[in-house]
């Protein structure tokens, strides 16, 4: 009995020591944290987009401070999409079409809601968010994910923006699709809990952001990798972000020819029945009219001179998998603009790569874009 007795005792005190040492190191972490939200916050105010190279980070630190910060008194155009939205290769944030559009729209607030790699799930979680705060929607549909939606198991990108964010991709979504990962997404259980729970303490809350404080990476897993690559001679040098393809090594273009070719093939024939990402844009779709809200969604334009000349793409393709996803959007009531018709809306030389441009053409494409959907944002 006196053994028992000592055990529950020794088990309630190394409950409470563990629990007092994740409460000192919880409260530790809290200005860290509330510095990073302050930082993300000044630096998206005044360039609208949050800081580049991890805006995985970032981004949900600034849609939290967004939620609070807009007050009504303007109309809010919110842009989404992945890295040709977010101006992964554009220097300055003006020249990226939500930086185009606060120029001319100086009586509006217009928000760079792009996000690097996402797929259609990530942004869906993103619209979500920010649905009751914006009143015009802006969407991108990158040719390059409606590939990567059937190709990759794996239904997100970044999971864990999805549940700081407060939502989820429920798993029933994924029941008519076998080939994805359902055990990727968290259970309804295991969801509440972080939201209700978890969430609440910054030490799990906002974890990537102390370890990008810490090791300038979003796990430390990731920091051991890279510096394991480093150290045994594997990292390449790259040209910058902002160069143009023409002015690009030989070594940088094959880089760049090689992946536009690994990420536009299809792993199998393109089904409008048994396709996940028509399903989140419907779903998308959904979300957008059960709001209210208005919307318009256009396609990234391509470097055809450069696609055609190398044979990277077919086209047949593009036009069948595009026109299934535009019939989605056109049947719920908001206008697609197609720009990608077999020739270049912007010359070739303002590209970094196939399908990423330079400040000069995201300027260029912003103006174009403006020019066609002014009318449709009265």
């Amino acid at each position: 009995m006196a053994t028992l007795v000592y055990l529950k005792s020794k088990f309630v005190l190394s409950f409470l020591i563990a629990a007092i040492g994740i409460t000192i190191i919880n409260s530790l972490a809290v200005p860290i944290a509330s510095d990073m939200k302050e930082y993300v916050a000044s630096y998206a105010d005044k360039e609208l987009r949050v800081p580049p190279y991890d805006s995985i980070v970032y981004t949900p630190l600034w849609v939290e401070h967004l939620q609070s910060d807009l007050d009504g008194q303007k109309p809010v155009i919110g842009f989404f999409g992945s890295s040709t939205v977010y101006g992964t290769t554009v220097m300055k944030s003006a020249n990226t079409s939500a930086g185009v559009f606060q120029s001319h729209l100086k009586d509006h607030r217009v928000l760079n809601l792009g996000l690097s790699g996402a797929r259609f799930t990530d942004t869906y979680a993103l619209v979500e968010s920010m649905i009751y705060d914006v009143d015009v929607v802006v969407f991108e549909i990158n040719y390059g994910m409606t590939v990567v939606s059937e190709n990759e198991p794996e239904p997100v990108a970044y999971p864990t923006l999805i549940g700081k964010l407060g939502h989820s991709i429920p798993r029933e979504w994924l029941k008519s699709f076998p080939d994805k990962n359902e055990n990727s997404l968290p259970s309804r259980a295991h969801g509440w809990v972080a939201s209700n729970l978890m969430n609440h303490f910054t030490l799990y809350r906002e974890r990537d952001v102390l370890s990008y404080h810490f090791f300038k990476t979003r796990t430390p897993k990731e920091k051991f990798r890279r510096e394991y690559d480093k150290k045994k001679g594997k990292l390449t040098p790259y040209d910058p972000m902002y160069k143009p393809y023409d002015k690009m090594s030989t070594e940088s273009k094959q880089r760049i020819d090689k992946g536009f070719h690994t990420l536009y093939h299809w792993n199998k024939p393109f089904s409008e029945q048994d396709s996940f990402g028509l399903f989140m844009i419907v779903k998308t779709l959904e979300l957008i009219r059960k709001h209210n809200k208005k919307a318009i969604f256009y396609s990234a334009p391509l470097d055809y001179e450069l696609i055609n000349n190398r044979k990277m793409l077919n086209w047949n393709d593009y036009e069948r998998v595009m026109s299934a996803y535009r019939k989605r959007v056109e049947e719920a009531g908001y206008p697609f603009i197609e720009f990608n018709n077999r020739k270049n809306v912007i010359p070739h030389r303002l590209y970094r790569d196939p399908t990423h441009l330079t400040d000069e053409g995201n300027k260029q494409f912003g103006e174009i874009l403006f020019q066609k959907t002014i009318t449709l944002l009265e």
